[in-house]
């Protein structure tokens, strides 16, 4: 009779072993195989989804264009994602008072504005407005920081005009200064006149709500 070793039995015992854990390991590939796909599903859904927004968005931005290239023409620059007006246009050297173009220019900016809020269906999608000014990098900071502010403000008050500053028009305009340290040209540092006149600007800009989005992902994730 042939006995069995203990050796034998390790062998089969190792064997066992190592089976089991190939088992494990391809149930753990096909699962991680599986999330991949779902992530990846839920990224190109979720990349549709805000590819719409966004197309939305832009038309929010091409209404308040069309508005207002008749009259101001190339008075404001449109860029993607908000709109900017030279400080020459609006102020004089050093003042935060608005020059009575200025004042002009931001009425008529505001009404496009407003006009856009009036809509029921845009103003749900519209967190605020924000109103940024911004300087060259002539003078110290603090100065800086609120020769823009202040003129942010101005530009925000003439914007609503006379309308009452209760009223929910009010409630979506923000401003704000960032003295010289967002340069469009130039660095903080170092600027060129030419690069000085492009920095000293207001610029406008609609911050959208992102409820739809995470209503979307939200939504997904519980199907």
């Amino acid at each position: 009779m042939k006995v069995r070793t203990r050796s034998s039995k390790k062998v089969k015992e190792k064997a066992n072993v190592w089976s089991s854990f190939v088992d494990i390991m391809s149930t753990v590939s096909i699962v991680f195989f599986f999330m991949m796909i779902f992530a990846l599903a839920m990224f190109f859904q979720i990349q549709e989804k805000t590819d719409d927004i966004s197309a939305q968005r832009d038309k929010l931005y091409s209404k308040i264009e069309q508005e207002l290239k008749p009259t101001l023409g190339d008075d404001v620059v449109y860029e993607e994602g908000l709109l900017q007006i030279k400080s020459s246009l609006l102020f004089d050297t050093d003042s935060s008072t608005l020059s009575e173009k200025g004042k002009s220019v931001a009425q008529k900016i505001g009404q496009a504005f407003i006009d856009v809020l009036d809509d029921d269906e845009n103003r749900e999608k519209i967190e605020s407005v924000k109103v940024i000014g911004h300087t060259d990098n002539d003078y110290d900071a603090q100065y800086n920081r609120t020769l823009s502010t202040e003129r942010a403000v101005e530009f925000v008050n003439e914007m609503l005009n006379d309308k009452d500053s209760d009223s929910p028009y009010g409630a979506y305009f923000e401003a704000s200064g960032m003295s010289k340290y967002s340069p469009k040209e130039g660095t903080v540092d170092n600027q060129k006149e030419s690069e000085k006149e492009q920095n000293r600007r207001i610029e406008i800009k609609i911050v959208f709500k992102d409820d739809d989005i995470a209503e979307f992902i939200k939504s997904s994730l519980l199907k």
